[in-house]
């Protein structure tokens, strides 16, 4: 399963990490990628910055609240689109205005979030015991 980060006016570069990413960069730290319906924002590894470039982020880090609280995070100052992979299915492109981790975050922060900004704006079900499901535009379609 994977994410795919881009920014709206460059379709053709596209970041993607797999849910489990080790940063060779960072001694290759791992990052797991969680679906929380229950966080309000998406917050990705340092990758996602590196590959899209300076372009559309604040200059300056901040310490995060929440979840990874006090950790440096970078927010995004303009509009990125995500889509996700449930290992069979692709999901639309959405608008979040996403951040990411510091460069290094240090130990404590193991997971990137996928929070609700992302995920209101898909369909997908979920049964208990099983991964979520996306639903592809023509699920979409019969739901409305």
């Amino acid at each position: 399963a994977r994410v795919g980060v881009r920014r709206p006016e460059e379709l053709e570069l596209v970041a993607l990490i797999n849910y489990n990413l080790y940063d060779h960069y960072n001694n290759h730290k791992k990052y797991e990628c969680v679906i929380d319906t229950g966080a309000f924002s998406t917050i990705f590894p340092f990758q996602i910055k590196r590959t899209l470039g300076d372009k559309g982020w604040n200059l300056r880090p901040i310490a995060g609240l929440g979840y990874g609280g006090g950790i440096a995070e970078i927010h995004a100052n303009k509009m990125f689109e995500v889509c996700l992979s449930d290992r069979h299915n692709w999901t639309k492109w959405v608008t979040a205005k996403i951040t990411v981790w510091d460069q290094k975050p240090g130990d404590k922060e193991e997971h990137a979030l996928i929070g609700n900004d992302v995920t209101d704006q898909l369909a997908y079900v979920h049964e208990p015991n099983r991964p979520i499901k996306f639903l592809d535009s023509t699920d979409e379609e019969k739901l409305t």
